[in-house]
């Protein structure tokens, strides 16, 4: 029985998850990666300790 509902448990999650993959905002933001310009890009850099 706690088996079956820890295998159940994980299903949901992975459903859950996939579910926020396929998601239209989702898709969004991952197209957006490659769409930033270098003006965006710079504006997000912040360098590390071992940079500065």
């Amino acid at each position: 029985m706690i088996e079956q509902l820890e295998k159940r448990r994980k299903a949901m999650q992975f459903e859950e998850l996939f579910a926020r993959i396929e998601s239209p905002s989702s898709t969004r933001a991952a197209l957006r990666l490659f769409n930033v310009s270098n003006e965006e890009l710079a504006a997000t850099f912040k360098p590390s300790p071992t940079e500065s």
